[in-house]
C-alpha cells in the first residue's frame, strides 16, 4: 500500500527507467525514438517516469514525450553528481540541480526527487533541509533515497521524511531487497525496483557468447561474468521452462516476481527497443499463483547458496594469483572482486567507492598493470 503523499498520485505497477536511452547499455537513440517510446509506454499504461540528472539529455526527452500529459503521471528524477561525476549534496545544489532538472523536464514540479549517490562531504541534516525547503516550496511532492550504504541510509531514515528507495531486485539479484525487506516494515517507505530484467540477462538474449557494443556498462558489469553469468543464465533457463505453463514469456514471469514481493510498488523496465517495451509491459496484466513463486523462491535461494561458494572462490583466486596480463581482463576482475566485497560489507563503502574511481581512472588512461597491481593490495589490505 502506497503511503499517503503517494497514495493520490497516478501510480502503475510497472514503471519506465530512463537509464538506458541515454546510452548506457551501448545503443543511444535519439531524440524521436525516445519520445516515441515513452508515449507507447503511456499507451501501454505505464504512469511511473525515472530519470536522473545524470542520465545524458534523458530529462529533456522525457520532459517533451510527456508534456501532452503530465499531470496523468508520476515524474521522478535525481540529485547527487554533478561534473565530473562529483558527488554534492550541499543543500545549495539540492536546490539548484532540482531547479535545473524542472527547466529541462519543462515542469513546475517533481512528485519523487530522489538521493541517487551519497555526499560523504555533506551531513544528511544539510541533505534532507534542502529537500524539505523543496517541498515546502511546491517544487516536489515528496523525496526518496537510493544507492546508499546501510549506515547512510538509516540515518535518512531517522532524519527525513523519505517516502521511496530504490532496490536493485531480479530474480539473478535480490540481495538488496532482502537487506531493504526489514528496513521497509520498520519505516514504511515505498521501494521502486529496478534492473527487473537483470540488464536484459531475463529477456533470453544474452548468453556467454554475447559481445557489448561499445560503451555498454554491461561490458565491465561482474553480472555478466563468471560465476555470476553461470548462474543467471540457469535462472533465466527455470523462468523459461516454467513460463509456458503460466501463459506469460520468461521476461513477463520475471516481471511479475518483482511485482508481488511486498513493498515493491513500482517495478521500472527500461528497453529501448519498443518490441521489448510492449512484452515488458503486458507483466501488469499478468497474475502468477503463489506456488509458482514459491518454486522460483527455492530454485533462487539454491542457486544464491551455490554462487556464495563459487565466488568465494573466485575473489580469492584473484587476490592471491598473478592478475591477467591482458589488462582489460585485470580490470574487468578487479570490479568483479570490488563488488563482491561491498554488497558482503568486507570493506568500507567509502574506501570502496574510492577503490572504484582508482580502477575506473586507470581504464581511462594508459592502462598500466602496475596501477592496477598496487590497486589489487591496496584492496587485500582492506579487507
Amino acid at each position: 500500500m502506497l503511503r499517503k503523499e503517494l497514495a493520490k498520485l497516478p501510480f502503475s505497477s510497472i514503471g519506465f527507467g530512463c537509464y538506458g536511452l541515454g546510452g548506457a547499455y551501448g545503443n543511444k537513440i535519439n531524440e524521436k525514438q525516445g519520445i516515441d517510446l515513452i508515449q507507447t509506454a503511456f499507451d501501454q499504461g505505464i504512469k511511473v517516469f525515472d530519470t536522473a540528472s545524470s542520465y545524458e539529455g534523458t530529462e529533456e526527452i522525457l520532459g517533451k514525450a510527456i508534456a501532452p500529459f503530465r499531470h496523468e503521471v508520476v515524474v521522478a528524477s535525481k540529485v547527487g553528481l554533478v561534473a565530473g561525476n562529483i558527488p554534492d549534496l550541499s543543500k545549495s545544489n539540492v536546490i539548484a540541480s532540482c531547479k535545473e532538472s524542472l527547466k529541462k523536464l519543462g515542469t513546475d514540479y517533481l512528485d519523487i526527487y530522489q538521493i541517487h549517490y551519497d555526499d560523504p562531504k555533506t551531513t544528511v541534516e544539510e541533505t534532507v533541509e534542502g529537500l524539505e525547503s523543496l517541498k515546502e516550496a511546491g517544487f516536489i511532492r515528496s523525496y526518496g533515497i537510493g544507492h546508499l550504504a546501510k549506515g547512510r541510509m538509516l540515518e535518512y531514515l531517522k532524519i527525513g521524511d523519505v517516502s521511496t528507495v530504490l532496490s536493485e531486485i531480479s530474480v539473478i539479484n535480490n540481495s538488496s531487497y532482502t537487506q531493504l525487506y526489514p528496513l521497509h516494515k520498520k519505516y514504511g517507505f515505498d521501494i521502486m525496483g529496478f534492473s527487473v530484467t537483470g540488464r536484459g540477462i531475463l529477456s533470453g538474449e544474452i548468453n556467454h557468447a554475447t559481445k557489448f557494443l561499445p560503451g555498454d556498462i554491461r561490458a565491465i558489469d561482474p553480472q555478466f561474468k563468471r560465476s555470476k553469468l553461470k548462474s543467471a543464465l540457469r535462472r533465466y533457463k527455470k523462468l523459461k521452462e516454467i513460463s509456458g505453463d503460466c501463459g506469460v514469456t520468461p521476461v513477463q514471469l520475471a516481471i511479475c516476481w518483482v511485482m508481488q514481493k511486498e513493498g515493491i510498488e513500482v517495478a521500472l523496465i527500461g528497453p529501448t527497443k519498443k518490441e521489448h517495451l510492449l512484452e515488458n509491459s503486458r507483466a501488469a496484466k499478468c497474475s502468477i499463483k503463489k506456488d509458482i513463486i514459491d518454486e522460483i523462491d527455492s530454485f533462487i535461494r539454491k542457486e544464491g547458496e551455490w554462487l556464495k561458494v563459487a565466488i568465494s572462490e573466485e575473489v580469492s583466486n584473484i587476490l592471491d594469483n598473478q592478475l591477467n596480463k591482458d589488462i582489460v581482463t585485470a580490470i574487468k576482475d578487479l570490479i568483479y572482486v570490488l563488488e563482491h566485497c561491498l554488497e558482503n560489507n568486507l570493506m568500507e563503502h567509502k574506501r570502496g567507492a574510492a577503490l572504484y574511481k582508482q580502477i575506473i581512472a586507470v581504464q581511462k588512461s594508459d592502462k598500466s598493470l602496475n596501477q592496477i597491481q598496487k590497486i589489487k593490495e591496496e584492496i587485500k589490505s582492506s579487507i
